[in-house]
């Protein structure tokens, strides 16, 4: 690979003459802070992951866009891979990794009452210190880039000891308002909680959870209703309410709101109501 820090071009031609293109000194990446640099690099159809159509389709944590931007991604790649260089943002990353980042579909700003707006399309990849692509150029919603966000969330490093990217175990991980130790986490749609090592601890069969501010799990299964979990694994409220919110002040505070059917009122963690 061949890499050039793309600085300000006296013309047209200057700038695109990549036949020109000279080795970088990737030992610059070390000193780097975290703002933006703009390289240029040579690429192949190895620099770019490939699109698992069938997976993408049948994940349910997938954005809503991701099949649209997998179009345009791979539209892109053929026109970069016939070109054999991509212009690219870099910025330090955390674990020592340089993210590389290039917009292939700028959007539509929408009209002037604000309609049809398009947001950019842009593709990503990280290379290391050596200036080797470690994690091929994708979309961000794809699988490989969500994995590798999955760890940045737990503050874990993507990258193994033999340079490659590891293989996120959920789909999604989401870092709790109220607990700084564990990790909402998803596969196929449905919800549990893992440590900081992304280890499962609350098993992930539920439609909805969340770590209240008793510290415990509230729950809402696939038939609508909810309850709240001890870190046993054990109800401490039976799921038989459609609605649980938990009372944030007040002299009720740590009590829960509940309604179940056409009766509502307040409970507390003995599941007993409280009168007020």
């Amino acid at each position: 690979m061949t890499i050039k820090e793309n600085k300000p071009a006296k013309s047209i031609q200057e700038k695109i003459g990549y036949n020109e293109l000279r080795n970088f000194d990737c030992s610059e990446f070390s000193k780097w802070d975290s703002k933006d640099h703009k390289l240029v690099i040579s690429v192949t159809d190895d620099d770019f992951s490939p699109v698992n159509w069938k997976y993408e389709k049948e994940n349910k944590s997938a954005p809503k866009d991701l099949m649209e931007d997998l179009i345009k991604f791979i539209i892109a790649k053929s026109e970069i891979i016939e070109r054999g260089y991509i212009e690219v943002r870099a910025s330090r990353t955390e674990f020592d990794l340089i993210e590389l980042t290039n917009c292939i579909d700028e959007g539509y700003d929408g009209d002037d009452d604000g309609f049809g707006i398009e947001p950019a399309t842009w593709i990503v990849a990280c290379m290391n210190f050596s200036g080797q692509i470690i994690a091929p150029f994708s979309v961000p919603g794809s699988r490989l880039y969500r994995s590798m966000s999955n760890f940045s969330v737990a503050g874990i490093n993507p990258i193994d000891f033999d340079g490659k990217t590891k293989t996120c175990p959920y789909d999604l991980v989401e870092e709790p308002l109220t607990s700084s130790d564990y990790f909402h986490v998803c596969k196929d749609g449905k919800w549990g909680i893992a440590d900081k090592n992304l280890n499962t601890v609350i098993n992930l069969e539920y439609k909805m959870i969340n770590i209240d501010f008793n510290g415990l799990i509230w729950v809402r299964l696939e038939n609508n209703l909810c309850g709240i979990l001890s870190w046993e694994n054990k109800f401490v409220i039976p799921p038989e309410y459609t609605s649980l919110l938990y009372i944030e002040d007040g002299d009720l505070k740590g009590c829960y709101q509940a309604t179940k059917g056409d009766l509502s009122g307040i409970i507390n963690l003995e599941n007993k109501f409280i009168p007020h």
